[in-house]
């Protein structure tokens, strides 16, 4: 609980920033990311990407989208996470891990840092403080399950709502893996 509860301070106490949704690849939005002084903080699908940055910077980044007829929703976020607004709360977290001992995972998870299985990386406060503070990729963890499962995996929403579904299914059309699947537990507020 007191990682939890430093980790969720730390955050906090950054400077407020926003993040912006982005229905396109990474390819056609890099450059105009990086122009506008922002990062790609989330790959949720091949065709779905999420930046972070100043507020300011995250307006400008929406109209300049906008220009080019690619869709795009300002995400209800007081922060910039996974981008370097984040970077002091990392190098402290680091410090917060570096009293406790992590030990070896019993079960096998996969790295939203890495989009891969795991390894031992995940014992050092190195990796959970690049886990704070760099992009997350979502959408390399369903591809590793994909694979690792032979293209027979299941996947189940427990909250409310229907992201997991919706980018489960974005990969699996981009990817043509017609045994992805998913089980949604509990309805949206809209349904």
């Amino acid at each position: 609980i007191r990682l939890v509860i430093a980790r969720g301070q730390l955050m906090q106490g950054m400077e407020p920033g926003s993040m912006l949704a982005i229905n396109a690849t990474v390819t056609e939005i890099s450059d105009i990311v990086t122009a506008h002084d922002c990062e790609i903080a989330v790959l949720n699908s091949p065709e779905d990407v999420v930046a972070s940055g100043s507020s300011a910077n995250i307006t400008a980044l929406a109209a300049a989208l906008a220009e080019k007829d690619i869709v795009t929703i300002t995400l209800r976020t007081s922060h910039a996470y996974h981008s370097r607004m984040m970077e002091a709360a990392s190098q402290a977290f680091e410090k917060v891990l570096g009293t406790i001992t992590i030990h070896k995972p019993k079960k096998p998870f996969i790295s939203n840092v890495t989009g891969l299985l795991a390894t031992t990386e995940v014992q050092s406060p190195e990796y959970w403080s690049r886990q704070l503070r760099d992009r997350v990729d979502f959408t390399g963890g369903i591809a590793t399950l994909n694979k690792q499962y032979h293209q027979a995996v299941s996947f189940i929403e427990v909250g409310p709502g229907k992201s997991l579904s919706y980018f489960v299914k974005k990969h699996q059309k981009s990817n043509q893996s017609k045994q992805l699947s998913t089980l949604q537990l509990l309805g949206s507020a809209k349904d």
